[in-house]
């Protein structure tokens, strides 16, 4: 998991950074930028880059997840061919079956950064509600996996 900031407490529950502290197949760099996301149309993802104090690297990944935040730091992804709409929000769900989807399958945007989506009000709306539960599920989906996934290789 790549962090821009120095920690995940300024934007995420403290019970989901303990579940994710707790899970052993995940690894969180903080200070960390995605530089660039290789891979093809036809084939989805198939490595990710980053960038950070320590220097650069590249892993073979096969799903990129972003949460930047309400304003769009977007600008990179027009060379990995994700369409965003004119103000530099990442357009999602074409594909009905998957609603956070971006143009390039594999790559999926949760947030503020979605074309669309319900930015920060000072009284929440239920939709915004709506995605926030469904966010959170995936993400613990997701850990849930990666838990069965590191059992099973043992």
């Amino acid at each position: 998991m790549l962090v821009r900031g120095p920690s995940l407490a300024t934007s995420m529950s403290s019970y989901l950074i303990d579940r994710i502290a707790a899970t052993e197949n995940i690894e969180v760099l903080t200070d960390t930028e995605l530089n660039h996301v290789a891979g093809s149309l036809g084939t989805g993802v198939e490595s990710v880059g980053w960038r950070n104090r320590n220097g650069t690297e590249e892993r073979p990944i096969r799903n990129v997840f972003l949460f930047l935040g309400a304003d769009p730091s977007t600008e990179w992804l027009e060379s990995c061919d994700v369409d965003l709409d004119d103000k530099g929000f990442v357009i999602t769900g074409r594909d009905a079956s998957l609603p956070l989807q971006t143009s390039v399958p594999g790559v999926f945007a949760i947030g503020d950064v979605r074309a669309g989506s319900v930015k920060r009000v000072a009284a929440p709306s239920a939709k915004a509600l709506r995605w926030f539960h469904r966010s959170t599920r995936a993400l613990r989906n997701a850990i849930d996996y990666l838990n069965r996934s590191s059992t099973s290789m043992r």
